[in-house]
């Protein structure tokens, strides 16, 4: 799943968790079923999602097209620009994951009458996103 992506991600989550409507019916909710927990990030990393260009855009406020260069080793303008540029790009992607995964997840379970329980994300592995804004919402219900 393109966990940087809003549609993709509800599109994921409303199937999923249709399948445990389907399953457990009226006991999904304040009468059953009442929290997901989300394992640590195992996911790997992700650095693009479709609508990179205007996520970034939106958020930075300026046209990455032509930092690109920067994604593949590349100085522009100068390498403190560069370091600029790559600093926005990976807020961007950790904006995104906290966004369009995260609170998305806390919602679309809201919506269900279900909260939600997220673990921290392990020291060893890679992880694109900020661990504090990840678990704003860790317990959340």
């Amino acid at each position: 799943m393109d966990k940087l992506s809003k549609p993709h991600v509800k599109a994921y989550f409303d199937n999923y968790l249709g399948q445990y409507k389907d399953t457990v019916g009226a006991l999904m909710g304040k009468r059953g079923l009442q929290y997901v927990i989300t394992d640590s990030w195992e996911a790997g990393v992700q650095n693009w999602t479709d609508d990179m260009f205007a996520e970034f855009a939106k958020r930075r406020g300026y046209d990455m097209r032509p930092w690109l260069p920067v994604l593949t080793g590349r100085v522009v303008e100068s390498a403190e620009a560069s370091d600029r540029f790559l600093w926005d790009f990976r807020k961007t992607i950790a904006d995104l994951t906290a966004e369009n995964h995260y609170d998305q997840l806390t919602t679309l379970l809201r919506e269900r009458g279900m909260g939600r329980y997220t673990e921290s994300h392990e020291s060893g592995r890679a992880f694109i996103a900020d661990g504090m804004e990840v678990k704003r919402n860790a317990i959340s219900r």
